[in-house]
């Protein structure tokens, strides 16, 4: 059962404080709470003089495991004389529970001590309630020398409204302080105070089997369970070591069988403290050693210890290489050398713990190696090896994993709702935005200055409050880019600058070569560094550089990356960073096709900010908003959940298209000439041809003419080609009704060849000859006057070909020799768009 989840969806229930009977109703109120109910027997020793309670249930650990049902509610107080109820503590109820003595009361306002409900103890001191911290919490029959302990995992504890009678009155668990429908805190101390002096769990460790770990109980009764049996702890806490230990005991022992063995330690060593025998000392050596981690004195024990001490808020990334340690809402990566100093403070914990042991020989040996174990070396070794000792040792997956947690300096926020919580260990989360949230924060200013900016258009500022609000999530769905262009002077700098600010850890400025086409370059330095970031604001490309189009539409994308730091090995990870690219200059593309143009959004930033419109102090008034800027895109964020990038403002889709047409060698001609629809379609041979047409009729120069083979392939990405049996056709689009392409003129191919034997130049002329009509049509590239030599070589001669544009049919001069035409079917590649010749 999942006892968390069970915990968040039930309703808390009415005070407690009025019922003053155990019966199926009291204990089904502390079911609700999500607590594992047992009843329990409390009574008065006279021989001792002291209250003692246990378990009223034969076989109570099972309950360690799982919530008792109502039908075992009913069973167990319905109808009958219970005078104790009892939960089991840990995780299986969410509860630990802090035990205080009488004498130590002063410890609850010394040690902060805070708590929504504490109840007071039948012997006058108090239980106080904490939530449990979602990492195992050990049980601890002492903490150092405080009178004070702890039930952790797989405790008991009796709690309200248990009672006994004693000389013929009642006394009572009763509720000190109880406020029914809040949320019990975490423990303050809980991790270091308790675990500098923690005294090792010896014989759960220890697993040994009924028959042996009876004996060994009893020899070991004065030595390892002085405490309890000599008084120094109450009956109840018995129980907690016992019932915790017996969870690991192999095979457990039924529940009547551990109090005989309570039983038989404490008036076993209360009449006669035993001495071991040579043997039995030999295996409790042997056992202690393999189960004490940490008590071996070699730098694994050290890791172990490290590990064992420090392994709640200590984490190693195998995957990234790096050290994260707990801060409070989440894991933090090492940069001033925190885990060094955990390692020194784990070695004067050792020397602590050696002084307490009461071998002097022993107390010598491992205060020497604790005192050694400072050393630089030792330390390098220790953390070496923790690096691979669970739980400190991680596999580096699902870090920073949920889209929609934005972890702050005071907690996480819930970006689905808006909300602030306790970051926990769970989340997993290494961010954070630096700052805190607070909601009632606001940013006048900064609401000014988005208007100023976009000259009070409210499509486009609502627009763009919802880009950046959907840029501070995780989530990558709407695949699009965001291109603010603009001369300068205009906002954009002090807009992207602020929300460096605000948003810290989740933002990223990406070099000028992140988006540079360079064939050449292979690196991903600069692409490795964006995983986890959220918000990536790039520099413009060069003035005259094209844009990397495949960076593009990764950084644009839902897929995995693969890429690496220098000199480090690659890894694999999904890009989540939004684009904001702050330009000046549009960078150039070669891709025209829809799958990169739906990501372009081009914001045009057109009011300037020069002269007396120039604010000197707004950076730093922005800067001081910067709470109230960070409640201002969890708004957004919000109504981008709800209304998601649509629609796109007018003004921003004509400057998106405008911006598309600059790039696009085939816009303007569609425009012009052709019709899109779903149904249309067109002859491939007759498209071209009307290009060819449209080309001389809007003077486009040579080089900016598309060949064939360059029109086939950004026609064939925008409109897919379909062969039928009259031809090639083009589909989704076609010419303009009433549109008749005029006669176009015709480049002909024309052929010259000689034998290598010419006496008078190394390379004769052959024959000319216009190709005929058959050939020419299929055999058309350009559209445009063209002339390049091409050769084709074999072992006796050179063939050299000619484009020419003429109307006239071509004259042949007296210097060729006759000879048959020859048509050449293929060419070789010599330059960058012979491939676009095939003829």
């Amino acid at each position: 059962m999942d006892v968390n989840k069970q915990n968040s969806q039930t309703e808390t229930p009415q005070s407690i404080q009025s019922f003053d009977e155990i019966t199926f109703k009291t204990a089904k109120k502390y079911l609700d709470l999500g607590w594992s109910v047992v009843p329990a027997k409390v009574w008065w020793d006279k021989k001792e003089q002291k209250f003692k309670k246990k378990p009223a249930l034969n076989l109570w650990k099972e309950y360690q495991r799982r919530l008792p049902t109502e039908e075992e509610l009913h069973k167990w107080f319905d109808n009958t004389n219970q005078n104790g109820i009892g939960i089991i503590t840990g995780k299986i109820s969410g509860v630990v529970v802090v035990d205080v003595e009488v004498d130590g009361l002063d410890l609850i306002k010394n040690l902060n001590l805070k708590s929504t409900r504490v109840d007071k103890t039948i012997s006058g001191g108090l239980h106080v309630f904490f939530k449990w911290s979602g990492i195992e919490t050990r049980n601890k029959v002492r903490i150092g020398n405080k009178p004070m302990d702890i039930r952790g995992d797989g405790g008991f504890c009796v709690i309200t409204p248990s009672y006994a009678e004693r000389d013929g009155k009642i006394y009572k668990y009763e509720w000190e302080k109880e406020a029914p429908n809040s949320e019990l805190p975490k423990l303050p101390f809980l991790g270091e105070e308790i675990r500098e002096t923690e005294r090792f769990d010896r014989d759960s460790a220890l697993g040994l089997s009924i028959g042996k770990r009876h004996n060994l109980h009893l020899k070991l009764a004065d030595s390892l369970w002085n405490d309890i049996v000599m008084g120094r702890i109450d009956e109840e806490a018995g129980w907690v070591r016992f019932g915790a230990d017996n969870r690991t005991c192999t095979p457990p022992e039924p529940d009547k069988d551990l109090e005989v063995l309570w039983r038989s330690a404490e008036n076993k060593v209360k009449e006669n403290p035993p001495e071991f025998d040579e043997e039995t000392q030999e295996k409790l050596a042997e056992k202690i050693e393999k189960a004490e981690a940490g008590k071996n004195l070699t730098d694994a024990s050290n890791a172990e210890f490290l590990a064992k001490l420090y392994g709640d808020k200590l984490r190693f990334d195998n995957k990234r290489g790096r050290w994260l340690v707990w801060g409070g809402h989440r894991w933090q990566p090492d940069v001033d050398g925190s885990v060094n100093r955990l390692a020194i403070k784990a070695s004067r914990v050792r020397q602590r713990e050696a002084l307490q042991t009461k071998d002097f020989k022993k107390r010598l040996f491992v205060t020497k190696w604790a005192i050694k174990s400072e050393n630089k070396q030792m330390i390098d070794s220790c953390l070496g090896l923790t690096k691979s000792t669970l739980p400190v040792a991680d596999s580096g997956e699902n870090w920073d994993e949920d889209p929609m947690l934005l972890c702050c300096e005071n907690g996480v926020i819930d970006l689905k709702t808006g909300l602030l919580r306790d970051g926990r260990p769970e989340d997993r989360i290494t961010m954070s935005t630096r700052i805190n949230f607070n909601p009632n924060a606001t940013c006048p200013r900064w609401e000014r200055f988005i208007s100023e900016i976009f000259n009070g258009n409210k499509e486009v500022i609502h627009f763009v409050s919802k880009a950046l609000g959907y840029s501070i999530s995780g989530d990558t769905r709407e695949q699009v880019a965001f291109f603010c262009f603009g001369t300068g002077s205009n906002g954009k700098g002090v807009m992207f600058n602020t929300l460096n600010t605000v948003l810290g850890d989740y933002t990223q400025d990406a070099p000028a070569s992140l988006l540079q086409k360079n064939s050449q370059n292979t690196n991903t330095n600069d692409i490795a560094g964006l995983e986890f970031k959220r918000f990536l604001i790039s520099s413009e490309t060069q003035t005259t550089g094209k844009m990397d189009e495949r960076r593009f539409k990764i950084l644009t994308g839902e897929d995995n990356f693969r890429a690496r730091f220098l000199n480090k090995e690659f890894f694999t990870f999904k890009p989540v960073a939004k684009l904001w690219l702050f330009i000046n200059h549009k960078p150039k593309s070669d891709d025209d096709s829809k799958g990169f143009w739906r990501r372009v959004r081009l914001i045009p930033f057109n009011v300037s900010f020069t002269g007396e419109k120039e604010d000197k102090n707004l950076k730093a008034i922005l800067k001081q908003e910067a709470e109230g800027i960070l409640v201002w895109l969890v708004r957004a964020c919000l109504t981008w959940q709800k209304e998601e990038l649509k629609p796109v403002p007018d003004e921003i889709r004509l400057e998106t298209d405008a911006y598309r047409a600059e790039n696009d060698d085939l816009f303007d001609f569609i425009s012009d000439k052709c019709v899109e629809s779903p149904e249309a379609e067109v002859k491939a041979s007759l498209l071209f041809k009307t290009y060819g047409t449209w080309c001389e009729e809007s003077g486009l120069k040579y080089n900016d003419a598309l060949t064939r083979n360059a029109f086939t392939s950004k026609m064939g990405d925008r409109h897919p080609r379909d062969r039928k049996k009259t031809g090639m056709f083009y589909t989704g689009i076609t010419l303009q009704e009433g549109y008749v392409a005029p006669e176009q003129k015709t480049p002909f191919l024309t052929e010259t060849e000689t034998t290598k034997n010419d006496p008078k130049t190394e390379k004769g002329v052959g024959t000319i000859e216009e190709i005929g009509t058959g050939v020419a049509t299929n055999s058309i590239l350009l559209s445009l006057p063209r002339k390049k030599t091409i050769s084709h070589r074999d072992s006796k001669t050179t063939r050299v070909a000619t484009l020419r544009h003429e109307i006239d049919k071509v004259p042949t001069p007296a210097s060729i020799h006759p000879s048959e035409p020859k048509v050449i079917p293929f060419v070789e590649d010599l330059d960058d768009d012979s491939n676009d010749i095939p003829f």
